[in-house]
C-alpha cells in the first residue's frame, strides 16, 4: 500500500491490475496530484510471484488495510482487469465509502457452476501436464470462452493452482454483489471494441442496469488506458466534474 500526494486532499484509491507495476499510473498521478492524493493498493505479489487470492478475500484484506490507517472514504474507486472485481466486490461492501467507481476491461461472467468445474478442471490439468492437455478440449472450450481459450491458456504457468482456481471462479462465474440502484449510477465501466472481456457486459447490464457502460472502438484489452492514458485522464476529470 503506497501513499502519494497530501492526505488532507481528497483520495483516490487504485487497485493494480494483475501482472502490472503501479507505475503505469504514474501520469494519472502527475495530472491530478494537485487536486487529489492517491492511495495504490497491490495484493497480487508474494515473495515475487502472481498470488491471487479472489475478489472477496481480496476486498476484505484490503478494508482491514484501510481501516488500520482509519481510512473510511475515497472520492474515486480505480481499478483495471482482473482487479476490477475485487474493486467491485468493495464498492459493493460500502464499508468503505466512494463516491465513483471506474473499472476497464474487467472479465465478469456468469457462465454456471458446470462450466466453471470443466473449465477448472481443463486448465489445472493443463498446468500439471506442461501445455499437452487443453488443445484435446479447445473446441469445448471455445463454446465457453469463444477466442479468450489462449489468453486463459497463457495465465495458467504464471500462477499456482490457488491463485488458477479463484481466477478461474471470478472470470467464469462471478457473483456479482448487490449494489443499490442510485450507487450503480456512479459506476462506470470501459471495455475495447476488440476487448475479449467485453462479453461481461450482457451480464453488467442484468445485475446493473443503472451503470455506464463505455465501448471505445477500435481498442483491445486495456489498450485505451496504457495507449491513449492523456485521454483516459480527460474522462476520469470529466467524471469527477460532474457534481465539483
Amino acid at each position: 500500500m503506497d501513499f502519494i500526494g497530501d492526505v488532507n486532499l481528497p483520495k483516490i484509491l487504485i487497485i493494480c491490475p494483475i501482472g502490472f507495476e503501479k507505475n503505469i499510473f504514474d501520469n494519472l498521478v502527475d495530472n491530478l496530484k494537485q487536486t487529489y492524493s492517491f492511495c495504490i493498493i497491490n495484493l497480487e505479489y508474494e515473495d515475487g510471484k502472481i498470488s491471487y487470492k479472489g475478489a472477496f478475500n481480496n476486498a476484505i484484506k484490503i478494508e482491514n488495510l484501510l481501516s488500520e490507517k482509519n481510512i473510511t472514504g475515497f472520492k474515486i474507486l480505480f481499478s483495471l482487469s482482473l482487479s476490477g472485481m475485487t474493486a467491485i466486490k468493495l464498492y459493493a461492501n460500502n464499508k468503505i465509502k466512494f463516491d465513483y467507481c471506474i473499472l476497464d476491461s474487467t472479465p465478469m461472467l456468469d457462465l454456471g457452476l458446470i462450466k466453471e468445474k470443466f473449465i477448472t478442471s481443463v486448465f489445472l490439468k493443463e498446468r500439471a501436464n506442461s501445455n499437452s492437455y487443453a488443445n484435446e478440449y479447445k473446441d469445448i472450450l471455445k463454446t465457453a470462452l469463444g477466442d479468450n481459450v489462449d489468453i486463459f491458456l497463457n495465465m495458467v504457468d504464471k500462477f499456482d493452482e490457488i491463485s488458477l482456481k479463484y481466477i478461474i471462479q471470478d472470470t467464469i462465474r462471478f457473483n456479482f454483489p448487490k449494489i443499490q440502484e442510485i450507487r450503480q449510477k456512479k459506476l462506470y465501466i470501459r471495455y475495447g471494441e476488440n476487448d475479449f472481456s467485453k462479453k461481461s457486459i450482457n451480464y453488467i447490464k442484468l445485475h446493473y442496469n443503472k451503470s455506464n457502460i463505455y465501448i471505445k472502438k477500435g481498442m483491445t484489452h486495456l489498450q485505451e488506458f496504457l495507449e491513449h492514458n492523456d485521454k483516459y485522464i480527460d474522462f476520469i476529470k470529466k467524471v469527477i466534474n460532474i457534481t465539483d
